[in-house]
């Protein structure tokens, strides 16, 4: 009889997670929770477990975040888990604040995922491939206003992704606050 632990190990051992999405104003590949859902079932069913995932929202100096639980259980009873949070934003372009929590519980219940499972998120499809060092782009603010209003990119991919300075930074927080 397997443990939990020996079924989480055989998981991940099997487990590939591609960065199937593109963010083409940011310029890079990312997985979504979907996605990586999408690989895992077949491997939770396999290992005869069940994976269940919880959102709690949790307020921290008035802020509120979004604590979501990956568990990954068998019939014995046996579980493991894991949790990560996500700050839900004020604002964030024309989003509603129902989407506003969908897309921070998303964004937390995707990381629980990389927890539970050790999904690298700068992993390479192959891991012995060398990474060329990427440069990145001066931000285009216009741009980059625009995108965040439409809801296409994040103060944080901007800054993940592009040259940045912190008067740039400051001058794209406040058009976001607007």
């Amino acid at each position: 009889m397997s443990t939990i632990q020996q079924k989480l190990h055989e998981i991940q051992k099997e487990l590939k997670a591609p960065k199937e999405l593109n963010n083409s104003f940011g310029q890079y590949n990312y997985r979504s929770c979907e996605g990586i859902l999408e690989v895992l079932k077949p491997l939770v069913f396999k290992a005869d477990c069940v994976l269940t995932l919880t959102d709690e929202i949790v307020s921290v100096s008035g802020l509120n975040y979004v604590k979501s639980t990956a568990l990954l259980s068998d019939f014995k009873g046996e579980h493991v888990y894991s949790e990560a949070y996500a700050k839900e934003a004020l604002k964030q372009g024309a989003m509603s604040p129902p989407q506003l929590t969908g897309s921070s519980s998303s964004y937390a219940r995707k990381y629980a995922l990389c927890g539970l499972f050790a999904i690298d998120d700068n992993a390479s499809e192959d891991p012995d491939a060398l990474k060329p060092e990427v440069k990145k782009e001066p931000v285009n603010m216009e741009g980059a206003k625009k995108a965040l209003k439409e809801g296409k990119a994040t103060i944080q991919s901007i800054k993940q992704h592009r040259k940045i300075s912190p008067e740039q930074l400051a001058e794209l927080e406040k058009s976001v606050v607007k």
